[in-house]
C-alpha cells in the first residue's frame, strides 16, 4: 500500500510540473509526460488501472481514434516527411488518454494541478510584462506591449491568449471553492490581471472567447447555487475593470477595428487586395472549401493537406496565404480536408460530450473548458501545433478523470 502511495505522489507531481511548464517552457512538460508514462507502464498495478479504464471511460475513446485514423491517413498520402511532422504533433492524442486519463483524480488534486497551470500562466506574464519594460526603456515603441512583439519571448499570442483565457477559467472555478477571503480576493486580482494580459496579446478570438466563457460560467454557477453574494461581487467588479481596462487600451492597440472593416466592406478594391488577418481568413476558408469539393469523403491524406492548399493558393495569386504556407484556420475544416467525413465526425466526437454535460452540475467545468476550445478552433486550426495539442489534450483528459471520481459511471 504504501509503495501505491508514494507512485500516486510521483504521478500527482508529474502532472503538477507538466501542468506549470505548459505556459511558460514546454520541453519541461514533454519530459514531465515521458517520465509519467515510464513511471505508470512500469508498475503493474498502474498497468492494470490504465487497461480497464482506457475501456470503461468511453470519452477517452474519440481521442485515440483522431491520432489512428491520422496513422490510416498515410495510405493516401504523398508528402510522409510532413504526414510524420504531423504525426509528431498529433502523439498526445494517443499517449495522454492513456497516462492522464486513465487515473482517479480527486476534487483537492484537480484543483492543485490546474493551480499549477494558473501559477504559470500568471508567470509567464510576469516574464513578459519586464521583458517588454526592459525594451521599452532602451528605447523601444509602446507596441512592445502588444500582440506579436509583447508575446514573441514565449509563444504565438493566439495560443498564449488560448492558454491566458482556461486559466481565467480555472480560476473561477477555484474561487467557487474557496472560503478564504485573503485567498479570494488574490483569485479576483489574478483573474482580471490575466483578462489584461489578454487585451495585451491581442489574440482577437481568444480574447472575446475569454470574456464570453466567463460570463457563461458566472451564469452557470450563479444556477448551480455556487455564486453567493461575496462572489457576486467579485464577479461584477472583474467585468467592470476589464472593461475599463479594454476602453483605455483599445486607443492603443485595435485589432478588432479589423473586423470593422471586413463588416463594414471598407477593404480596398484592386487587383491584389491588401489583406488582414481577418479577410485573409475568410479567403482561407474559400480555398479551402474548393478544395473539399473533391476531396470531402476521404481527404486529401495526413500528409498532403498543407501542399493542397499551397497549390490552390497558387493558383488564385493569394499572396498573403502563400507567402506564409497558412493552414485553413478552422480545425474542424482542417481536419475535414485532411482525413475526410471520418476526421470531421471524430474531433465532433471529443468536442460534443462533454456540452451535452452542461445538465449535470459536477461537469461545468469540463463543458465550458470545451467550449473555449471549440469556440477557438473556429478561427485557427488549435490542433496543428503542438503547443495547443498539449493544452487541449492533457486538460481534456485530466477533467475526464476528475468527473470519472465524482460520478465514476462516467
Amino acid at each position: 500500500m504504501q509503495a501505491a502511495e508514494q507512485t500516486k505522489t510521483w504521478i500527482l507531481r508529474l502532472l503538477g510540473l507538466a501542468a506549470f511548464f505548459l505556459p511558460v517552457f514546454q520541453p519541461v512538460s514533454i519530459v514531465s509526460f515521458l517520465l509519467l508514462f515510464i513511471v505508470r507502464f512500469s508498475d503493474a498495478r498502474e498497468r492494470a488501472v490504465m487497461s480497464r479504464l482506457i475501456r470503461t471511460r468511453k470519452m477517452l475513446w474519440p481521442p485515440v481514434l483522431f491520432f489512428s485514423l491520422h496513422l490510416l491517413g498515410l495510405l493516401w498520402t504523398e508528402n510522409f516527411k510532413y504526414a510524420g511532422l504531423d504525426l509528431q504533433i498529433k502523439a498526445p492524442f494517443l499517449l495522454l488518454p492513456f497516462i492522464a486519463g486513465t487515473m482517479w483524480i480527486s476534487e483537492r488534486e484537480s484543483r492543485q494541478i490546474l493551480l499549477a497551470f494558473v501559477s504559470g500562466c500568471l508567470l509567464s506574464s510576469m516574464i513578459l510584462l519586464v521583458n517588454a519594460f526592459m525594451h521599452f526603456s532602451t528605447g523601444a515603441s509602446y507596441t512592445v506591449f502588444f500582440y506579436i512583439d509583447y508575446s514573441s519571448l514565449l509563444m504565438h499570442p493566439t495560443y498564449l491568449s488560448m492558454y491566458m483565457g482556461l486559466a481565467i477559467l480555472f480560476l473561477f472555478y477555484l474561487m467557487q471553492k474557496e472560503e478564504h477571503a485573503g485567498r479570494l480576493k488574490f483569485y479576483s486580482a489574478a483573474i482580471l490581471f490575466l483578462f489584461i494580459q489578454l487585451i495585451l496579446l491581442s489574440a482577437r478570438t481568444a480574447e472575446a472567447v475569454a470574456f464570453l466563457v466567463f460570463v457563461l460560467a458566472g451564469f452557470f454557477y450563479l444556477r448551480e447555487g455556487a455564486l453567493l453574494l461575496k462572489r457576486r461581487m467579485h464577479f461584477a467588479a472583474i467585468l467592470l475593470f476589464t472593461l475599463i481596462s479594454y476602453l483605455f487600451l483599445q486607443d492603443l492597440n485595435n485589432r478588432f477595428s479589423q473586423v470593422e472593416k471586413v463588416i463594414s466592406h471598407d477593404l480596398v478594391k484592386e487587383d491584389t487586395p491588401a489583406y488582414n488577418s481577418t479577410s485573409g481568413r475568410i479567403e482561407i476558408w474559400k480555398e479551402s472549401l474548393e478544395i473539399l469539393k473533391e476531396n470531402w469523403l476521404w481527404g486529401t491524406g495526413t500528409g498532403d493537406i498543407k501542399d493542397e492548399l499551397i497549390r490552390t493558393y497558387e493558383r488564385h495569386h493569394f499572396t498573403y496565404a502563400l507567402e506564409k504556407k497558412l493552414n485553413a484556420h478552422n480545425q474542424f475544416l482542417q481536419s475535414w480536408l485532411a482525413l475526410g467525413l471520418a476526421g470531421l465526425i471524430t474531433l465532433c466526437l471529443i468536442f460534443a460530450p462533454p456540452l451535452f454535460q452542461f445538465r449535470r452540475q459536477t461537469d461545468t467545468l469540463m463543458a465550458l473548458f470545451t467550449l473555449s476550445l471549440l469556440l477557438n478552433a473556429m478561427t485557427e486550426s488549435i490542433l496543428e501545433v503542438q503547443k495547443g495539442v498539449l493544452v487541449c489534450v492533457f486538460f481534456y483528459s485530466i477533467l475526464i478523470s476528475c468527473s470519472a471520481q465524482k460520478s465514476p459511471s462516467t
